[in-house]
C-alpha cells in the first residue's frame, strides 16, 4: 500500500471479471501519445502537411484525427508501451475479464493498437465527429454499460469525469497528487506511479554538451569587452542557455521513435516535454526583449533549426551537417548583440567553418555515412579537410598581424592531425564520443585566440 491507503503496481482489490474495463490509450498503455507521433510521421513525409494540418484543425480535433489516421501507419513495435500496466492488462485477461480500449484518440488508430496487443474485446474512440474526452467519453461509457457498472484506468485530470461515473479507478503513469483527487470520487482499484518529472526531464536536456554550446555565449566579451556589466552579461547568458535547453527538449522529443538517440525520450509525455520546451522558450524570449531585442532573432534561429534538423535533416547527409554549426554560430551572435562588439560579419565565416569541420568528424555523421554510403566511408572526412582549408583562408584573408597566420598553419596542422586520427579511430566509436564535448572546447579556445590575436 501507498501513501494514502493507495494500492499500488497493479494490486488488484475488490476487482471483478464480470466488470469491464475500459483503458485509456494516450499516457496510459503508452507513455507517448499516438496521434502526437502520427503527427510527427506526417511532417516528416510531407513537409507541405502543417498547412492542411491547420485546415483540418478548423473542422474540429476528432475531424483532424481521422484525417491524421488515415494518412499514417504506425509502427506499433517502436511505440513507447508502459510494459508493467500491459502485464497487469494480462493478468485480468486471463481472469477472464472483459477489457475495452476506449481513447480520444481516432478509431483507426485504436483499432491498430487493439489488434497489435489482442487483448481487448472492443474499442471505443473518435469517430471523426465526436472527440472521445473527458465528459464525452463518460457519457459514452454510461450509456454503453451504465452508471458504475465499469472500472476505467487513466492518467490525467481530464480523466476525472469519467473516474467519477465508474465502480473504480485505475491510475496509471501519473502523479500521486492524481491518485489522491481520483480516490476522492472513488475507490482506487491499483496506481502505477509516473516515472519522469520535471526535474528528471530537465536533467537529461542539460547535458555536458548543453552547458559547454551555452559557454560559447562569453566568447566576444571575453576577447572584446571583458569589463561589460556583469548583469546584462549573465541575463544573457541566462536566456541563451535555456533556449539551448528548450531546443534540445523539443529537438529530441520530435526526433523519430526508431532513432536511437530518441528513444528513452519517446517514454517521456509529449505534454510534459513540449509544455517545458515552451516555457523555457518564453521565458528566454522575455529576458531578450528586457535587456537586447535584438536578441530575438539569434534565439529564434536556434530553435527553428532544431526542429527542422529533428523533422527533416537528422537522418539526411549532408544537410544534417548543417544543425550544429549554425545553432553554435547563432550563439556567437548572442554574445557579440549582447556586448555590442560589432564583430558579427568577421565572426559568423570563421565561427561557422570551424563548426562545420568539427561536425563532420562526430561519430553521429560518421556512422550516418557509412549506412548510406559504403563505398565512401570516407566523405566525412574529405569534407573536413575542406572546410577547415576554407577556415584558413579566412584567417589569413582578414590577417592583422604575422600573430594570425601563424595561428592559421597551427590550425591546418592540427586539424590535419586531428582528420587522421579519427579516422584510425572509426571503428572504435566509444572513443570518438567521448571527445565530443572536448571538440567544442577546442572550438572556443581557437576562437578565443584568434580574436586576441
Amino acid at each position: 500500500m501507498s501513501q494514502a491507503g493507495i494500492p499500488r503496481n497493479g494490486t488488484n482489490t475488490g476487482a471483478s471479471s464480470e466488470v469491464p474495463l475500459c483503458v485509456d490509450l494516450d499516457g496510459t498503455l503508452t507513455y507517448s501519445d499516438l496521434s502526437w507521433l502520427a503527427v510527427l510521421q506526417l511532417l516528416k513525409n510531407d513537409r507541405l502537411a502543417l498547412i492542411r494540418l491547420v485546415g483540418w484543425l478548423t473542422n474540429g480535433l476528432a475531424f483532424l484525427k481521422r484525417q491524421i489516421a488515415t494518412q499514417t501507419k504506425l509502427d506499433m513495435k517502436e511505440v513507447p508501451w508502459f510494459t508493467e500496466f500491459i502485464d497487469f492488462l494480462e493478468n485480468e485477461k486471463k481472469r477472464g475479464r472483459k477489457l475495452v480500449l476506449c481513447t480520444a484518440a481516432d478509431y483507426n488508430l485504436a483499432k491498430d493498437v487493439a489488434a497489435h496487443w489482442g487483448l481487448f474485446d472492443e474499442v471505443i474512440a473518435s469517430d471523426g465527429f465526436t472527440n472521445l474526452r473527458g465528459r464525452s467519453k463518460a457519457k459514452t461509457l454510461v450509456r454503453r454499460f451504465g452508471e458504475k457498472a465499469f472500472d476505467y484506468a487513466g492518467n490525467s485530470l481530464v480523466d476525472l469525469p469519467v473516474w467519477a461515473k465508474s465502480r473504480q479507478a485505475i491510475v496509471v503513469n501519473a502523479h500521486p497528487f492524481l491518485a489522491k483527487l481520483a480516490a476522492k470520487r472513488v475507490p482506487v482499484a491499483a496506481y502505477f506511479p509516473r516515472k519522469t518529472s520535471f526535474r528528471s526531464i530537465l536533467s537529461q536536456a542539460v547535458d555536458k554538451a548543453t552547458v559547454l554550446q551555452s559557454l560559447l555565449f562569453f566568447a566576444p566579451a571575453l576577447a572584446f569587452n571583458p569589463m561589460y556589466k556583469l548583469g546584462t552579461l549573465l541575463m544573457g547568458f541566462f536566456a541563451t542557455f535555456i533556449t539551448i535547453t528548450a531546443n534540445r527538449l523539443a529537438q529530441m522529443h520530435l526526433a523519430t521513435p526508431s532513432h536511437s538517440a530518441s528513444k528513452h525520450w519517446q517514454s517521456l509525455s509529449p505534454c510534459l516535454c513540449i509544455g517545458l520546451a515552451t516555457g523555457l522558450f518564453t521565458i528566454s524570449l522575455i529576458i531578450a526583449a528586457v535587456i537586447k531585442s535584438a536578441l530575438i532573432l539569434p534565439l529564434l534561429l536556434i530553435v527553428l533549426i532544431g526542429v527542422a534538423g529533428a523533422l527533416y535533416l537528422q537522418e539526411s547527409f549532408p544537410s544534417n551537417l548543417l544543425v550544429l554549426p549554425i545553432q553554435t554560430t547563432a550563439v556567437i551572435i548572442c554574445g557579440d548583440i549582447v556586448v555590442e562588439a560589432g564583430m558579427v560579419m568577421k565572426l559568423v565565416p570563421i565561427w561557422f567553418f570551424i563548426a562545420l569541420t568539427f561536425q563532420c568528424l562526430t561519430p553521429q555523421i560518421h556512422g550516418l555515412v557509412q549506412e548510406s554510403s559504403e563505398t565512401h566511408p570516407q566523405i566525412p572526412y574529405y569534407l573536413a579537410i575542406t572546410t577547415a582549408l576554407i577556415t584558413i583562408a579566412l584567417v589569413f584573408l582578414q590577417a592583422r598581424n604575422t600573430a594570425s597566420v601563424i595561428l592559421g598553419l597551427l590550425f591546418a596542422y592540427w586539424i590535419l592531425r586531428l582528420v587522421r586520427k579519427t579516422y584510425a579511430l572509426a571503428s572504435n566509436p566509444w572513443e570518438l564520443i567521448t571527445r565530443d564535448s572536448e571538440l567544442i572546447i577546442v572550438q572556443l579556445a581557437l576562437l578565443l585566440v584568434y580574436l586576441y590575436t
